[in-house]
C-alpha cells in the first residue's frame, strides 16, 4: 500500500504536468496572432506586393525550424560524448 506521501507527490506530478501544457496552448495562439496581425505593407520593399505575407511567412518558419535542428543536433553531440565518456 502506498503510503500518504507517495500519493501525494504523484498527485503533484500530474498537475506539474498539466500546468506545463497550458502555458505551451498560449505559445501558440500568441503566435498564430502575431503572425497573422503583422502589417505586411509596413515592411520594407513590400508595397502592395501579394506575396509579401507568404515571404514573411517562409522566412520565419525557416528561421524558427534551422534554430531547432541546430538545437537538437548539439544535444545529441553532448549525448555522444556522455556515452563515449562511460565506455
Amino acid at each position: 500500500m502506498k503510503s500518504t506521501r507517495a500519493t501525494f507527490e504523484e498527485q503533484e506530478a500530474v498537475r506539474g504536468r498539466l500546468q506545463s501544457i497550458f502555458p505551451y496552448g498560449g505559445l501558440v495562439l500568441s503566435i498564430i496572432t502575431g503572425i497573422f496581425g503583422i502589417n505586411v505593407d509596413a515592411i520594407p520593399g513590400a508595397e502592395e506586393s501579394p506575396y509579401a505575407f507568404a515571404l514573411f511567412t517562409y522566412i520565419l518558419t525557416k528561421l524558427i525550424v534551422e534554430e531547432h535542428v541546430e538545437v537538437r543536433k548539439l544535444e545529441l553531440q553532448e549525448l555522444v560524448k556522455m556515452f563515449q565518456q562511460r565506455m
